[in-house]
């Protein structure tokens, strides 16, 4: 173990990304980076590095971590170059405008519900994509989204419901209300027929957790009001909003497929620069289990996409310093492309410094030697509560989390993916 620590400790202190990164991309990266900020691509732009670009490749990468939108607009203004190959320029194009529609199906059925809970008189807050996509993303179209989040109070989440269905919208779920009330933070989507769009009606943020205790009545007594084409909207605070991204990013998609969240957080953070709280900040990044999935999202979307942490810490590149030190820092910087990309690992030696990346996340409380072992042996899901294993589930569990570890499948694989 030692001499496999040592090989470890001498990979993460290479100059050069511990996962090289394709000219693809970065490509990818670069782009995305410069379109979010409102910089769009053009002539002078094209290098000849451009013309050798594997186009299928980046169209690939762009689709798999939901940014192929953005990426459009962004070369949109040198799409009569010539220089993006026929097939891709058509894929762009096409998806860009089937974004716009969706989008703006959402923001009209958006609208519906919302006049619909006034109208009861029951109080909802939107989050996530819905008020991001139509407020500080750069165009209409560039945020993918697939649903819509509200947020109601859990003693009106069954008569919420109970007029998403009146509306037209059916449930997806197989069991009663009630079961979802007692075990989840949401109910299962209630979907319209007609226009296809889905609606996740939350009634917490966050699934409780022993890790970590979160005060979710501050993120309503902290909201404010702010409008969506004339509609009155209750939204989060910048501070609760920031938090609830930062954990979407590390716990709801587990460290997996995260560009399009660490855009977000980026947006959020320009678009509310002055309006957080440093106190609070400071104290919740110092806290043990909390403070590390903070620190990782800030600290990769300040570094790759210009988040303006300045606001929130002295130093949010280094946020990762408040909790880990020596080869753990290493490892956990080294890494971060897999945060970024759905990159795939080569080297025995890249999936074992990739898993244990993901538990000094989820376990910074551990010793780098333990997070190696913990790295074979089953771990609570962060989205379940009171999970018991048997010995066999566990022996079994053992057997598959290592071939996982040489294989590069991931670790944690969260209950479904969510779209927004």
């Amino acid at each position: 173990m030692t001499k496999a620590l040592r090989s470890l400790d001498q990979i993460a202190a290479m100059q050069d990304s511990l996962l090289a990164l394709s000219a693809e991309e970065r490509f990818l990266l670069a782009t995305i980076r410069r379109g979010v900020q409102g910089n769009r691509f053009c002539e002078r732009d094209l290098s000849s590095e451009f013309d050798q670009l594997d186009w299928a490749e980046v169209l690939r990468i762009a689709f798999e971590n939901r940014v192929a939108s953005l990426l459009s607009y962004t070369l949109a203004p040198v799409f009569s170059s010539g220089r993006v190959p026929q097939k891709q320029l058509v894929i762009l194009k096409k998806f860009f405008l089937e974004m716009t529609q969706r989008n703006l199906r959402i923001k009209h059925s958006l609208k519906e519900v919302l006049l619909a809970f006034e109208k009861c008189d029951i109080d909802v807050i939107v989050y996530k994509g819905a008020t991001l996509a139509f407020s500080i993303w750069p165009n209409i179209a560039t945020r993918q989204m697939q649903d819509i989040d509200l947020v109601v109070d859990e003693s009106r989440s069954i008569e919420a419901a109970n007029l998403l269905s009146k509306m037209g919208y059916l449930f997806s779920g197989d069991r009663d209300y009630d079961w979802y009330l007692n075990h989840t933070n949401e109910f299962p989507d209630f979907v319209n027929p007609v226009s296809g769009i889905s609606i996740e009606l939350h009634h917490r943020f966050f699934t409780p957790h022993k890790c970590f205790n979160i005060d979710e009545d501050a993120f309503w007594e902290r909201s404010s009001i702010s409008k969506i084409d004339g509609i009155p909207v209750r939204v989060l605070n910048p501070n609760q909003l920031l938090m609830l991204l930062c954990l979407h990013v590390s716990v709801g998609h587990f460290l997996q497929d995260n560009i399009r969240s660490l855009l977000d957080i980026a947006l959020v953070t320009r678009k509310f620069k002055g309006a957080f709280d440093p106190g609070l900040w400071e104290k919740m990044l110092l806290e043990p289990r909390l403070g590390p999935l903070l620190a990782l999202p800030i600290s990769i979307s300040s570094r790759e996409f210009g988040a303006d942490c300045g606001g929130l810490l002295k130093d949010p590149e280094n946020a990762l310093s408040l909790h880990y030190r020596g080869l753990s820092l290493k490892i956990l910087v080294k890494a971060s492309e897999h945060f970024l990309l759905k990159i795939r690992a080569q080297s025995t030696y890249e999936k074992v410094l990739r898993r244990i990346s993901m538990e000094l996340v989820y376990r910074p409380e551990f010793g780098l030697f333990r997070n190696v072992i913990c790295s074979f042996f089953p771990q609570p899901n962060y989205t379940l509560v009171g999970v018991y294993l048997t010995f066999p589930k566990k022996f079994v569990s053992f057997w598959i989390r290592l071939f996982r570890l040489m294989s590069g499948n991931r670790l944690f694989a969260p209950s479904k993916e969510s779209g927004n």
